[in-house]
């Protein structure tokens, strides 16, 4: 899926409002990964600060540095440790 696929999903999701607010809405404990954002994020600082007021108490958010928008080919040992370290 490029970039552009992505953004345009959450655009058409705009005409009926903001989709980070239904991060409230899950139950389970969520990890949240944001790629670097000098290399292309679908979250920009705004909607990252946002998004991880939205989470759950046992939910967590991280930002991979130096990872593309293809979080878990770009920085795969980091991707992997960072899931692991969540599940554990």
């Amino acid at each position: 899926m490029t970039r552009e696929t992505l953004v345009s999903i959450f655009a058409e999701a705009t005409p009926s409002g903001s989709v980070l607010p239904l991060l409230a809405k899950i139950a389970a404990p969520t990890l949240l990964i944001r790629a670097d954002p000098a290399l292309g994020t679908t979250l920009d600082d705004t909607a990252w600060e946002q998004a991880k007021l939205y989470l759950s108490t046992r939910s967590q958010a991280v930002q991979l540095d130096g990872a593309t928008h293809n979080i878990h080919r770009s920085k795969f040992d980091e991707f992997m440790q960072t899931a692991n370290n969540f599940t554990k």
